[in-house]
């Protein structure tokens, strides 16, 4: 029979995560720190311990500050791995995304391939699970895509996004704007083939018509050539009377 080889192997799996890793007194931090006193070995443990506690009642966010605690004292991969998980099911996908990819770094830079695989592993179902937005956007358009007001690049295969509803915005110059939300569920894909349609022109702008005078008439309009030639024709008829009588006053 087979159930006590796969009993076993189960076993193996939980006791992987619920026996403390407890540091050799050499061990040294990555990243050039120093390594683990006494009390920080023990606190690591204690700490680790909690999270774990808290994990198994579904306390994921108590949980995942604990494992935040641990990785602050070591930055282990196993720390790493509890972290991501429990980030994972209060749906912060994305973050735990990038904690598992972590976990991956510390476990090749402490060269541990168990945990290695163990991220990888984790990697992979997880990308099951992400929301995927996939968009077919204008090929002769520059447009700017923003989720949830965050502008984004769009790469070729979608969008990534956590679950939960989801403001999707598309807009490009002299071009009316795309909005739409997406109710994002784990495991499914959104396909939206946008169009921007192209904002009608705009009338060209018409001269103001001339300020009319006092009377209303076009050859009283305020600064009209109209209105300029009163003081011209008062300077001349001046200039005129003031010959004809400099000339009387000669002749007397």
């Amino acid at each position: 029979m087979l159930v006590m080889p796969r009993l076993a192997a189960a076993l193996m799996v939980v006791l992987l995560f619920a026996v403390p890793r407890f540091a050799a007194a050499d061990d040294a931090h990555p990243y050039g720190r120093t390594p683990l006193t006494q009390k920080e070995k023990l606190r690591w443990n204690v700490v680790m311990g909690d999270g774990r506690l808290l994990a198994n009642g579904e306390h994921w966010g108590e949980a995942s500050a604990k494992f935040t605690e641990a990785i602050k004292l070591d930055p282990s991969p196993e720390a790493f791995l509890w972290k991501g998980y429990a980030e994972e099911q209060l749906g912060h996908l994305l973050i735990a995304k990038a904690i598992y990819a972590e976990a991956g770094t510390e476990a090749k830079t402490d060269n541990l391939p168990q945990f290695v695989k163990k991220s990888e592993a984790a990697l992979a179902l997880l990308a099951k699970k992400i929301p995927l937005i996939v968009l077919q956007l204008p090929t002769d358009v520059r447009s700017t895509v923003s989720i949830d007001g965050a502008s984004i690049a769009v790469p070729p295969e979608g969008i990534e996004v956590n679950p939960g509803s989801r403001s999707l915005d598309v807009s490009a110059p002299g071009r009316e704007s795309c909005h739409t939300r997406v109710k994002a569920e784990e495991g499914n894909v959104y396909r939206f083939d946008v169009v921007l349609k192209l904002l009608p022109l705009e009338p060209p702008a018409q001269p103001a018509p001339p300020l009319q005078g006092p009377r209303g008439c076009g050859a009283c309009s305020v600064g009209s050539d109209a209105a300029a030639l009163g003081p011209i024709a008062l300077a001349t008829i001046a200039a005129l009377l003031l010959g004809v009588r400099r000339r009387a006053r000669s002749r007397l």
